[in-house]
C-alpha cells in the first residue's frame, strides 16, 4: 500500500524552519566573518555548478545552511535547526531548481556580507516559504 505522507506536518516544519532560520540568519548578519562568507560562496558555487537531481546537492545545501546557523552563535538555535533536517529525514526537498535556490542564497549572502539583520531574515524566510515541498510517499 503506498500512502501519501502527511504533507501538513511537512509544512509545520517548513513554517518553523522559516520562523528560526530567518531569526538565525539575522543573528548571523552581525558575527559572521569574511571566512564563512567565503565558505558559503563555495557552497553556493558547488551548488550552482550541479545539474537538477545530483545528489551531492542536498548536503552541500545542508551545508550552506548550517554554515548560517553556526554564525548565528546561538547552541539552542543549531540544536533545533539539526532536530527540524532530521524530522524531514534527509533534508527538505523542493521542487525549484538548483539554479533557483543558489540564487536565493546569492540574495541572502549578499545582506550576510551587508550585515544587514533585516535583510537577512528577510530573504532567508522567503526562501524557504517561497518553496514547493515535495510530496512523498511512503509505504
Amino acid at each position: 500500500t503506498v500512502v501519501a505522507a502527511d504533507l501538513g506536518r511537512v509544512e509545520e516544519n517548513f513554517r518553523i524552519r522559516a520562523a528560526l532560520e530567518s531569526l538565525g540568519a539575522s543573528l548571523a548578519a552581525r558575527k559572521v566573518d569574511p571566512a564563512g562568507l567565503r565558505r558559503m560562496r563555495e557552497l553556493n558555487e558547488q551548488m550552482r555548478a550541479l545539474a537538477d537531481g545530483d545528489p551531492r546537492y542536498a548536503e552541500l545545501n545542508r551545508e550552506f545552511h548550517f554554515t548560517v546557523y553556526e554564525y548565528a552563535h546561538s547552541p539552542l538555535l543549531l540544536s533545533l535547526m539539526r532536530l527540524l533536517w532530521a524530522s524531514l529525514h534527509g533534508g527538505p526537498r523542493v521542487s525549484r531548481t538548483y539554479a533557483e535556490s543558489a540564487r536565493q542564497h546569492d540574495q541572502i549572502l549578499a545582506a550576510l556580507a551587508e550585515g544587514d539583520a533585516g535583510a537577512a531574515s528577510a530573504r532567508t524566510y522567503q526562501h524557504i516559504m517561497g518553496a514547493d515541498p515535495v510530496k512523498e510517499v511512503s509505504g
